[in-house]
């Protein structure tokens, strides 16, 4: 896993983690940027996400990372799939956090999760004061908490005012994995 209990020293001396740390940062940019154009995440890219993730888990950490990987995305999928059941997000974005969680292991990908979530209420403030000004986005998020809709339908134009959450869950995932990082290199360095 990219953020294990392995210490500092082996972050910081190790090119397999920064090589790895570099290809899961561009495979979530890159769906971050799908996610923005089409509202799309491709599941070509997930699949990606989540073999290399399997098999960087196994070649770093052997057969038992590479079973707490799998772990780590079962539980990122039963995380997110309750927000998807009442179509809050997308299934794309499902599968992308569950595919991340195989490179974050089970404790960080909780931590994302939660990242993830507040980083997708403070984008979608964002968002909706871009798509309706400050007065529509207020009305919207008091309609949002008395009354949560389920399962609304969207055309293709209201589809590309809707939030494109993966770029949330990029976000959360990223500064949960940059920061763990940052911390434990700074904490090696100060020791």
């Amino acid at each position: 896993m990219l953020v294990s209990s392995s210490d500092a020293s082996a972050l910081s001396g190790s090119n397999s983690a920064l090589i790895g740390s570099l290809w899961f940062a561009a495979l979530l940019v890159a769906a971050s940027i799908y996610d923005i154009r089409s509202r799309r995440i491709p599941n070509t890219l997930v699949l990606t996400m989540l073999t290399s993730g399997a098999v960087y888990a196994v070649i770093t950490g052997g057969l038992r990372d590479g079973a707490t990987a799998l772990g780590a995305g079962v539980l990122g999928l039963l995380l997110w799939l309750p927000f998807y059941a009442v179509r809050w997000i997308g299934a794309g974005d499902v599968k992308l956090f569950a595919a991340a969680a195989l490179w974050l292991g089970p404790m960080r990908t909780i931590e994302a999760a939660f990242v993830s979530a507040f980083a997708g209420g403070a984008l979608s403030v964002l968002w909706m004061v871009r798509a309706y000004g400050v007065n529509g986005a207020s009305a919207a998020v008091s309609m949002a908490v008395a009354t949560p809709r389920r399962g609304v339908r969207l055309s293709e134009q209201d589809a590309s005012r809707v939030l494109p959450y993966g770029v949330a869950m990029a976000i959360g995932i990223l500064a949960t994995v940059w920061w763990t990082t940052i911390l434990k290199l700074v904490t090696h360095a100060a020791n």
